[in-house]
């Protein structure tokens, strides 16, 4: 599958002077999706040992050429527990999932129309890279869990995921050169 997309955003660091930022973005891809977002990041929350981060978004995919449906969803999320190798994220979500073309599949059509997204993300994060974007040795692990269907709602999509992702860089030993591996399934 090819895609493109045009992304930009801004941010504003300590507006109130407790180390807050403050960010906006918008995406847009040429495969008819975009998403709009405005977040914080709050480091010190009401005594809390862990920074707050709430995120809310619109956005809207379209998966007609693969899929045969559209789907648009708001949502806010927000991040509850944030350290060094764990991270839980909460988001809830609105989604309206239509089929234009009457061609998708019997899965799809179940889930057409309007229901709530509300799940709960796990992820485990192992670093040992000399460098998150450009690494010439080490290794990472990403393991991420999601369980979906947490609202008393009959109209709640109910899920379980689970991705993995593994990342090797060799080091050739000249111009900082490395071959990068990985592997990642879900």
């Amino acid at each position: 599958a090819r895609s493109s997309s045009l992304e930009g955003s801004l941010k504003y660091k300590n507006i109130f002077g407790y180390g807050d930022i403050w960010d906006g973005s918008l995406a847009y891809g040429c495969d008819h999706s975009a998403e709009v977002g405005l977040g914080m990041y709050l480091p010190r929350f009401r005594g809390r040992p862990t920074p707050f981060t709430s995120r809310v978004y619109l956005s809207t995919q379209e998966w007609l050429k693969f899929s045969s449906y559209k789907e648009r969803a708001l949502g806010l999320s927000l991040g509850l527990i944030a350290s060094k190798y764990h991270e839980l994220v909460y988001t809830t979500a609105w989604r309206n999932l239509v089929d234009p073309s009457q061609m998708a599949s019997t899965s799809i059509r179940r889930q057409l129309g309007h229901n709530l997204v509300s799940a709960l993300k796990y992820t485990f994060k192992f670093d040992k890279r000399n460098s998150p974007l450009r690494p010439t040795r080490g290794y990472s692990f990403i393991s991420t869990s999601q369980i979906g269907g947490l609202a008393p709602d009959s109209r709640t999509l109910r899920f379980l995921r689970q991705e993995v992702d593994l990342r090797y860089a060799v080091p050739l030993g000249f111009y900082r050169a490395a071959l990068n591996f990985g592997v990642s399934g879900g």
